[in-house]
């Protein structure tokens, strides 16, 4: 599937894009959302809509006339816990524009981003985020995991994930992430 578009309840429309299908066009309404919902990250969000470069497999947005005002990216990777491979989906980039906030648009993305990652068979979600964040995601099912996080940075060198940030998981294949040490094989998303 390249594109889908899911119109939702309350006029919110729903699109889902493989990477593959990203329009330039698309990629810059994205990149002014982020920059609009991250300020203190608009010199990279100017640049790219993918947090150090990892390109999502795909994008859910919430386009109407006025633009694109919801975005969360996708990734897929294949990540290390105690050991084992795991399949996974990595949460990217969610934003609601402010004039939007506290509508629902936010769940319904992620909801979208969530159905499509079970469609496509992967049976583990990843995402990272301020302890801020925890009751938010915690609400749709997202569960803190207390592990040690390591990564990539930008020298290939493995280091944890840094302080500011929790790891959350969502399961819904019945597997579990193993318990021990989280290896995300890659830059954090």
């Amino acid at each position: 599937m390249a594109t889908e578009t899911r119109p939702e309840s309350a006029g919110c429309n729903l699109t889902i894009v493989d990477e593959t299908c990203m329009t330039a066009q698309l990629d810059a309404a994205i990149r002014r959302l982020l920059c609009d919902c991250f300020p203190a990250d608009a010199a990279i969000f100017g640049k790219e809509r993918c947090w150090h470069g990892c390109k999502p497999e795909f994008t859910v947005v919430h386009q109407t006339p006025a633009g694109v005002l919801g975005h969360v990216g996708v990734v897929r990777r294949t990540v290390s816990c105690d050991g084992v491979e795991v399949d996974a989906f990595g949460i990217q980039s969610v934003a609601v524009s402010p004039s939007l906030r506290g509508a629902g648009i936010g769940g319904k993305l992620m909801n979208a981003a969530v159905g499509e990652a079970k469609r496509r068979g992967i049976p583990l979600g990843l995402l990272f985020c301020t302890p801020q964040l925890e009751q938010l995601y915690h609400r749709m099912g997202w569960r803190k995991v207390d592990v040690v996080v390591w990564m990539r940075d930008e020298n290939g060198n493995r280091v944890k994930l840094t302080d500011k940030n929790i790891a959350m998981c969502l399961d819904f294949a019945g597997n579990p992430l193993p318990r021990g040490p989280l290896d995300l094989q890659g830059r954090d998303w």
